[in-house]
């Protein structure tokens, strides 16, 4: 009768033992599961299916462009700057990239912070003008906000914003902020800066372009900065199918 009362006791103790692991197991879950929310709120792009974020990629249908990414084009959630010097050409290459890349009349922003936004210039680049959302913001602030809010309610897919004249480095909290909603939006931002300016913060854009002009129709592109595809490469880009 010893013998079992002392066996009894031996397995409420071993119960109670799982008990607790299991009760462990599920406040570490909790935890876990408070980490993960955190994680994704601030860094989206971390906690995706890694193979839908590789795939899940802009083409611009330049082929020699395409290229220069492992993925065959830009992955989604992105911030590019395209930088060159006044008539390099820039303008025109970005308006080509975006007609490529915002596909089946997806809508593209155009926040123009100088003032200079050429519907013609778009329909040259093969970006029909009624697919492009022009925003004129007053401050710097309004712009890049107006581009957060498109983005976040999906209506739009691609925004360009035309810093070119604009001197003031852009805000990193506001940044970070747009950043989130770029990449839940599964959308991209691409910023046109002078070649002499440095407002857009270094850790902030995952891919820098320098441009220069060729020809009045050919571009050369030059990855002076990336952290998607080998930097230093040089490529030609025409303006217009060849």
């Amino acid at each position: 009768m010893e013998d079992m009362r002392q066996d009894n006791r031996q397995i409420d103790g071993a119960d109670r033992f799982i008990d607790s692991l299991i009760a462990r197991a599920k406040q570490t879950d909790n935890r876990l599961g408070k980490i993960r929310q955190e994680i994704e709120y601030r860094w989206p792009e971390a906690v995706c299916d890694r193979e839908q974020f590789e795939t899940q990629v802009y083409r611009s249908g330049i082929e020699p462009f395409d290229r220069l990414f492992p993925t065959g084009g830009i992955p989604y959630g992105q911030f590019i700057e395209l930088t060159g010097a006044s008539g390099s050409g820039k303008t025109g290459l970005v308006l080509r990239l975006a007609a490529g890349m915002a596909s089946h009349s997806a809508k593209v922003a155009y926040v123009d912070f100088c003032n200079c936004f050429f519907p013609l210039a778009a329909e040259y680049g093969g970006l029909e003008p009624a697919r492009v959302v022009i925003v004129k913001p007053d401050t710097l602030g309004a712009g890049l906000r107006a581009t957060e809010l498109l983005l976040k309610h999906r209506e739009v897919a691609i925004a360009i914003c035309d810093l070119v004249g604009v001197t003031h480095e852009l805000p990193v909290t506001i940044l970070h902020r747009l950043r989130r909603k770029t990449i839940r939006a599964r959308g991209l931002v691409i910023f046109l800066t002078d070649h002499t300016s440095d407002i857009v913060p270094a850790s902030m854009a995952s891919l820098r372009l320098e441009v220069s002009r060729l020809q009045p129709s050919r571009v050369a592109v030059r990855v002076s900065k990336s952290r998607i595809c080998r930097p230093g490469r040089r490529i030609e880009v025409p303006l217009e199918d060849d």
